[in-house]
């Protein structure tokens, strides 16, 4: 089913007779939603700290809320040139994909003097193929700067790519590169394989009151009742970031992005082994001003209790074992300040091949590692997922400048039944300095679904 918008506007800005009401600019709001899905039958959910960015030519209106694009056309009142009414669609609509996501609607708007405005909207629309939505949402104008929202022809065609990147099947084993805008993988060579253990967790570190994020303390996605198939991590919102240096060296720009499963039950595990479990990591390794690294890191959790057993080919860590995928390729230093330009991507493949995206940038290169998914079998126990910034190895933090703020977003790509929901728990042994704030929310009217909270030290 096609997700459907159906938008009431009421504006307070600038007008005149002649020209369309003029909604330009910033508005913030609340919104609340009821649903219905074939997991849990009706609910309702509420979004509080709505931002919504209008740009306006003539009667042509583009719109930018909830992570989508929008374009409508702008109608006068013909009894009150401060009023006027819009149609509103979502660009990616698309009325022949049932499972696609879908929007479109209808909005009343009146303006008054000195930018002033207020917006109701309504909203009918379908994000996933088993879930529809009937929203209202009420906001008010808070600047009237234009924005400079695309239209729909002139949309972010990097990220439109990335997002069909994704859909493809993985290449085969090995370390490939793509660039926009082509669409064929290209294999290169892989860098020297690397060995160091991204930890699991262990006894909780504290910094005064304040204990790490990581360790066990962080937010993950978890899905009930379902697995988890295509995971992305990445970051908005950053502000005052100037320095990430690594807790063992006190390096710059040295630190990990990792994007962590759950401990799950895994068939690589021997039945004489009952506490033993698997757990799978997406890891890029940043490496100071040399290049960084990118692989896919497999454990087998307790696999031992003598410290010595593991399997061929496996290292022993703390009555644990681990193995590094042999694919792993280099990847050109990138700085802190780019850190809002990279999105990591883990991919689990049941029968198939998993695979680890990274893009870096609106260049949109990126480099690819796939591997079997018998390695621990990730798609028979993925059922939550952590992403985050966090020291490059052993253990170590991430240590942030005072005044750094982030936001953490996880978008779910893929998944089998359930829902998806926001949980407090952790994987990586691995901490960074920042505060975790009780934030964590799902982001309304996105579609693939994504959840997104705070971190700061300010």
């Amino acid at each position: 089913m096609t997700r459907y918008l159906i938008a009431i506007l009421f504006s307070f800005g600038f007008a005149s007779a002649v020209q369309a009401v003029d909604t330009t600019g910033t508005w913030t709001g609340r919104e609340r939603c009821d649903c219905f899905n074939d997991e849990v039958g009706k609910f309702r959910e509420y979004y509080s700290d709505q931002v919504l960015k209008m740009s306006q030519d003539g009667t042509d209106l583009n719109i930018e809320a909830y992570g989508e694009l929008f374009n409508g056309n702008m109608m006068n009142d013909p009894r009150n040139e401060s009023r006027g009414e819009a149609s509103l669609i979502a660009c990616e609509s698309d009325p022949t994909n049932n499972a696609s996501f879908g929007e479109m609607g209808r909005a009343k708007v009146s303006v008054k003097s000195r930018g002033r405005g207020k917006m109701v909207i309504e909203s009918l629309w379908n994000a996933q193929e088993n879930q529809i939505c009937q929203c209202k949402a009420r906001f008010k104008r808070t600047d009237t700067e234009d924005p400079g929202v695309p239209d729909c022809a002139e949309g972010n065609d990097e990220d439109r790519w990335h997002v069909g990147v994704l859909k493809q099947q993985a290449p085969e084993v090995g370390c490939h590169e793509l660039e926009y805008p082509s669409e064929e993988w290209v294999e290169v060579a892989c860098g020297k394989p690397i060995a160091d253990p991204l930890q699991v967790t262990h006894e909780p570190l504290l910094r005064g009151h304040v204990r790490a994020v990581g360790n066990g303390d962080d937010w993950v996605v978890n899905v009930n009742n379902g697995r988890l198939g295509q995971v992305t991590g990445s970051f908005e919102d950053i502000s005052g970031v100037t320095s990430v240096v690594n807790s063992n060296n006190q390096r710059d720009n040295d630190y990990t992005l990792q994007l962590n499963s759950n401990f799950f039950n895994s068939p690589e595990c021997p039945q004489s082994m009952p506490s033993c479990q698997g757990w799978q990591q997406a890891v890029y390794a940043a490496n100071g001003t040399d290049p960084g690294y990118l692989i896919i890191q497999y454990w087998l959790i307790n696999y031992n209790s003598d410290g010595t057993t593991c399997p061929s080919g496996w290292i022993n860590f703390q009555n644990s074992c681990y193995v590094n995928a042999s694919q792993q390729p280099s990847v050109d230093p990138v700085n802190t300040a780019d850190l809002s330009e990279m999105k990591l991507t883990m991919t689990a493949t049941a029968g198939g091949n998993d695979q680890v995206i990274l893009r870096i940038g609106n260049r949109l290169h990126s480099a690819t590692v796939t591997s079997p998914d018998n390695m621990v079998s990730l798609s028979q126990g993925w059922t939550q997922a952590e992403f985050n910034i966090f020291g490059n190895c052993c253990g170590y933090e991430a240590e942030f400048n005072s005044g750094s703020s982030m936001e953490v977003k996880l978008e779910i790509s893929q998944y089998s039944g359930g829902t998806l929901s926001c949980q407090k728990a952790g994987y990586t042994g691995e901490t960074n300095s920042l505060n975790l704030l009780d934030d964590c929310q799902q982001v309304p009217h996105q579609s693939p679904p994504a959840f997104t909270f705070t971190q700061n030290n300010e």
